[in-house]
């Protein structure tokens, strides 16, 4: 074998010295500028994500993935942080993403989406609180039935019937939009609109109830509903929505 241009011939060992050589080059880059992982929340009030990306631009082989709808401590509160995370630990080098960063882990509730109030998780811990709306509730059940009572012996009770009525659909629906909630958490900073409408619906049963009290011979009996929806109204807008 004869050399070309001056150069000695390669041999197996000249080729196999030729790639540990650039395997250790490779070793001393990477040891230089080792893989980063930088990643931040979308709503981290703490370390806001245009400066974790600025930070991460700072320094050589760092990149940076933000993750919506987390805050701060990403791996406490995203699933896709931690699988990101993992991810990274397994292969430094992969640009491969586990999961869809900008997926929100959680419902998101915008400003303006809850009627801003802490009564709905208080109530959550201290279901005592709820007692008026009980109250209410079978008051408004026995108002109904006898109202209808009434007038299959065809006597006065359309009123009773309505505002027993009223009542009991004030219940129904405060209870299916509650329920409707996709993140029952939300309801430790507010509930939806729909139970501040639902007052309306007291408001309705506690003036037919008036109007049937206070008719020629009513009985003394009668006022009690109209009592239980003034509460309710009082318990309503002056504590649970305030």
């Amino acid at each position: 074998m004869r050399a070309v241009d001056g150069a000695p011939p390669a041999t197996g060992a000249t080729r196999a010295a030729g790639r540990a050589a650039t395997s250790a080059d490779r070793t001393r880059r990477v040891a230089a500028n080792p893989p980063v992982l930088v990643v931040g929340g979308r709503f981290d009030p703490t370390t806001p994500p245009e400066s974790a990306r600025q930070a991460a631009s700072s320094v050589p082989g760092a990149r940076f993935t933000e993750f919506a709808g987390v805050g701060h401590a990403v791996f406490l509160s995203s699933e896709c942080g931690r699988r990101t995370i993992a991810a990274f630990l397994d292969s430094p080098a992969s640009p491969a993403a586990p999961c869809d960063p900008g997926a929100a882990p959680y419902p998101m509730v915008r400003p303006g989406d809850l009627v801003l109030t802490i009564s709905a998780y208080r109530a959550m811990n201290s279901p005592a609180l709820l007692a008026p709306l009980g109250v209410y509730g079978l008051v408004s059940a026995v108002q109904l039935i006898a109202g209808l009572w009434s007038l299959v012996r065809r006597r006065p009770g359309r009123a009773n019937a309505v505002a027993g009525l009223a009542g009991l659909a004030l219940l129904g629906l405060g209870a299916l939009s509650v329920s409707g909630v996709p993140d029952p958490t939300e309801l430790a900073i507010g509930v939806p609109h729909a139970v501040a409408w639902c007052g309306l619906l007291a408001l309705v049963s506690t003036a037919l109830s008036a109007v049937d009290a206070f008719r020629l011979r009513s009985r003394a009996v009668q006022i009690v509903p109209v009592l239980t929806g003034l509460a309710l109204l009082a318990w309503l807008y002056g504590w649970f929505l305030a």
